[in-house]
């Protein structure tokens, strides 16, 4: 039998392997580490991946509210218009009122208002019948996740009740309030929110719609010529008091600059509202004051009576 010796060779492999052996272990090491663990159900790439992750039934919401306009001139004249969209259930009959579904996925929704059946997001209408309740109603449609909601609804529906207003009598926010400035809640005084437009026809009413005015507001001034044309644009319980200046009848309304939102919740009305606490206004009440600087106050009253 030949006699077999151990190889204990000089050559080159010997040395790569003392070389190799511990840079492959250091690369195996550091590619270890470079691996972050994934654990995120909603990646396609993890090994816990779940399809239906974070899938909810699906559930049917909207909003209701009513345009507000109020319209200025400029100073050449030019009629500007500007616009506030407060939620409500009861609008004034004349005003746009905008329906807006709040569901965030949907494959399909299907409003039915009146005898209308509608398929966007957002419906503008206006006309509703005049003292009336009209029922607006929302279905939402996802069939994208029956599979994941198994027994579950893939639709859903809700309906609303919006009511028209029309006469003055029956606006729930006009009428006379008594009530406080909230920098001075010990000092009761009222104040009055009214129709104007009985004073306009034709083209002046078209160009500014439904108006009014609220009375004694800054507190203080009892100087009825001035306070009566601190002009509002009405809504079914929402108001905007605005810069109006009429160039068709010579008539400037907010003669102190004044601007706001008042709004009617339960009975309760609470108006914020900005104006020049000038001196002719304090002349008026006999407390001289210099200067002219802007102030805003809160005003919160209970109607007292009808308008």
């Amino acid at each position: 039998m030949p006699n077999l010796k151990k190889y204990t060779g000089t050559g080159w492999l010997p040395a790569a392997r003392v070389f190799l052996l511990p840079l492959l272990s250091a690369l195996l090491l550091m590619d270890a580490g470079c691996k972050k663990e994934c654990n995120d159900p909603t990646d396609p790439a993890c090994p816990n991946y779940d399809p239906c992750s974070g899938k909810r039934a699906i559930r049917a919401g909207f909003t209701i509210r009513e345009e507000l306009v109020y319209t200025e001139t400029d100073a050449n004249g030019n009629y500007i218009r500007q616009y506030d969209y407060p939620e409500t259930d009861t609008v004034y009959v004349a005003n746009n009122v905008v329906f807006e579904a709040t569901t965030e996925h949907y494959d399909s929704l299907k409003w039915f208002i009146g005898s209308e059946v509608l398929t966007d997001k957002m419906i503008r209408r206006r006309g509703f019948p005049e003292g009336r309740n009209t029922q607006v109603t929302l279905i939402v449609y996802y069939k994208s996740f029956v599979a994941c909601l198994a027994g579950d609804k893939w639709s859903d529906t809700i309906s609303h009740t919006l009511y028209a207003v029309g006469a003055l009598e029956d606006i729930p926010v006009s009428g006379v309030y008594e009530g406080y400035n909230t920098d001075d809640p010990g000092a009761l005084f009222t104040i009055q929110v009214n129709d104007t437009s009985r004073n306009y026809s034709g083209t002046i009413l078209g160009k500014y719609g439904r108006t009014g005015c609220i009375q004694e507001l800054p507190k203080g001034n009892t100087d009825e010529d001035w306070n009566k044309y601190n002009g509002i644009a009405w809504g079914g319980k929402n108001f905007f008091i605005g810069h109006f200046k009429d160039i068709d009848t010579g008539v400037t309304r907010n003669y102190f600059g004044m601007y706001g939102k008042g709004s009617l919740s339960g009975g309760t009305i609470q108006i914020t509202y900005s104006y020049d606490d000038n001196g002719y206004q304090h002349f008026l009440t006999g407390i001289g004051k210099p200067g002219i600087f802007y102030v805003t106050k809160t005003f919160i009253g209970k109607k007292i009576r009808p308008y």
